[in-house]
């Protein structure tokens, strides 16, 4: 048994060597070419159920998905201080990988608006250089319940995808490996200060943790499987 042990302990370390013995030195783990695509997506149906439902009961009677485009690279300061590629001899994972998503509703008026905020758990994205995708959603009954008020707060607005101001940022221990945004202003597209700060809600607008969902708790949990990374099952779900 005690030498079982030692095996594994042994293991375990020369794996954690051959990972990041190919980014000693300068090489770190970055996440490039971050886009984020907003569209509206209806959830695939379920063909046999009979369920009976209650028709159309939502303004906004579709999902907003956030699709965040990214590519895992390993990278290195040159000779001049610059940020290159850097190709390790072997194949390199990263574990641990969050994706935080951000989505701001801005309020036109008082009492309008809501800050909603989701995270997604990656066990393990290989660093291979090639476009990856991944999605999060907000589901249409939060639309409605934090879309702005319209006719004297009679009507709720019928939101379109440039309503909504998105921030979508990976990291890995509390290191981050990249940060996009969608659909900022031209002041924030040129400071990235201010663009961090129209995500500071500071009691302004509704702060909704959990509002955006991970792709395992909407009906896109098993929507191409193998096209995406693997995700760690969400809190209640094991």
């Amino acid at each position: 048994m005690k030498k079982t042990k030692q095996f594994w302990i042994l293991t375990g370390l020369t794996l954690l060597m051959l990972t990041f013995s190919a980014s000693a030195g300068t090489a770190q783990p970055v996440f490039n070419d971050l886009k984020v695509r907003l569209s509206w997506e209806t959830p695939p149906s379920l063909t046999g159920a009979s369920l009976r439902d209650g028709g159309r009961l939502f303004v906004n009677d579709r999902f907003l998905a956030i699709g965040v485009q990214f590519t895992p690279r390993l990278e290195e300061l040159d000779d001049e201080h610059k940020q290159k590629a850097f190709r390790p001899d072997a194949v390199v994972f990263l574990d641990q990988v969050e994706l935080a998503v951000s989505v701001l509703i801005p309020p036109e008026k008082e009492g309008d608006g809501a800050l909603l905020k989701g995270r997604t758990a990656f066990p393990s994205v290989m660093i291979d250089g090639r476009e990856h995708m991944a999605y999060m959603f907000v589901p249409p009954q939060l639309l409605d319940r934090y879309a702005p008020r319209q006719g004297d707060g009679k009507r709720i607005k019928a939101l379109k995808l440039g309503d909504f101001i998105v921030e979508a940022v990976f990291s890995v221990g509390g290191r981050e490996l990249g940060r996009v945004y969608a659909n900022l202003g031209a002041k924030e597209r040129r400071d990235a200060e201010a663009a961090a700060r129209l995500f500071q809600a500071g009691g302004k607008v509704a702060l909704v943790e959990n509002g955006v969902w991970p792709k395992d708790c909407t009906p896109w949990q098993y929507y191409k499987f193998d096209r995406y990374d693997l995700t760690a099952p969400s809190p209640g779900r094991r």
